[in-house]
Order: structure tokens, then C-alpha cells, then sequence
């Protein structure tokens, strides 16, 4: 698992730096026994992992996204009716 964080920056920039990361991850002489990938981000994370792996030459294997918040809230900080965030609503 390789994380990374970049607050304040644009969009394709964050793009580029994960395609990046996963060249040098790729090549890295430690993930030689790994054949495919999985990107995963939270919020607009996702987005930039859906950006970075249209043009990412190493294989993937699939995405992880989420979301935030999972619940939908009102104006007062009440979860709204027949919306409990675990779907049962």
C-alpha cells in the first residue's frame, strides 16, 4: 500500500504525481511479484486516481472510491428521514 497526500494543489497536477508514482512503484526492484494495481481515493481522490489511470502504463486491477459524508444531513445536523447511512433506510 503506498499513500500519499497533496493538499491545496489542482486537480491534474495531483494526476500527474500519482501516474508518476506508479511508474517508479512499478519499476521498483520490491513490487516485482506485483502484476496489477489498485488505486483507491476518498472524495475528490477518486476522481484524480480515475484521471491518473487513463493514462497509467502499468496494469490495474480495479479502483476503490468513497464518499463523504455517508449520510445525508439537514440544515440542523439531523440525518434526514429514511436515510440512516447503512442502507436500511
Amino acid at each position: 500500500m503506498v499513500r500519499y497526500i497533496c493538499y491545496a494543489t489542482p486537480d491534474h497536477l495531483r494526476a500527474r504525481v500519482l501516474e508518476k508514482v506508479l511508474d517508479v512503484a512499478a519499476t521498483c526492484p520490491y513490487a516485482r511479484c506485483v502484476s496489477r494495481w489498485v488505486l483507491g481515493g476518498v472524495g475528490s481522490g477518486g476522481r484524480v486516481a480515475a484521471m491518473a489511470a487513463a493514462r497509467a502504463r502499468s496494469p490495474l486491477a480495479g479502483f476503490i472510491m468513497m464518499s463523504y459524508p455517508l449520510t445525508v444531513r439537514q440544515h440542523d445536523g439531523v440525518a434526514a428521514a429514511g436515510w440512516d447511512g447503512l442502507g436500511s433506510g
